[in-house]
Formats: C-alpha cells, structure tokens, sequence
C-alpha cells in the first residue's frame, strides 16, 4: 500500500485510511464525515438515512450518531468480520496517520 501522510487535501467518504488505536494500526474504508447521521440497525448501516451496507452475521444495534467536526466513522470491507466503528465508535481526524492512494497487489 502507497499512503499518503499529507491528509490536509481531506478526508472523504470510501477514502481508506489508516488509523491508530489503543496503540495499534488499522485500515478502514470511510463511510461518515463530520456532520453525517450513522445508524446501525436490523443488521444494515444507514448513513443519513440510506442503506449503506447490509451485514449477514451482524446482530448489533446502535443509536444514530451525528458526527462532531473532525469526526468519521469507519467500517471494514469485510462488514461480516470486522472491528471497526460499530464496536469502539467514531475516530477522530487527529487518530487518522494518512490514507491509502495505491494499493499493489502481488502477481
């Protein structure tokens, strides 16, 4: 992966990023920014009322969430398996180290 350290360009919905947390690194897919409404209910993830992503094994239920500024809210690709917003809540920008620009994959 190619990742961009400058984020001052922004931050913006399906941006990958990498994040810190609890002393430890993850990458996640954005799918909220800073004045969105996420919700998490009957195993589907709405944000500002449109259906985003459907979970198969997912039984969590979580209240709508506004978004403070410099807020986002981060899921992984795996929505099935993944610990991600939906278990530790939004991140904030200054968690964010960078975002994903390129991603090589082995031939």
């Amino acid at each position: 992966m190619l990742v961009d350290t400058e984020v001052s360009s922004g931050i913006y919905k399906n941006d990958i990023v990498i994040f810190s947390l609890e002393e430890r690194k993850y990458c996640k897919r954005v799918i909220g920014e800073p004045g969105d409404v996420v919700e998490v209910k009957q195993k589907a993830i709405y944000v500002n009322s449109v259906l985003k992503y459907k979970a198969r094994n997912d039984g969590l239920e979580l209240k709508k969430i506004e978004l403070n500024e410099n807020e986002y809210y981060v899921i992984g690709d795996n929505v099935d398996n993944s610990y991600d917003n939906r278990v530790y809540g939004p991140i904030q920008k200054e968690q964010i180290i960078g975002k994903v620009i390129k991603i090589k994959h082995k031939s």
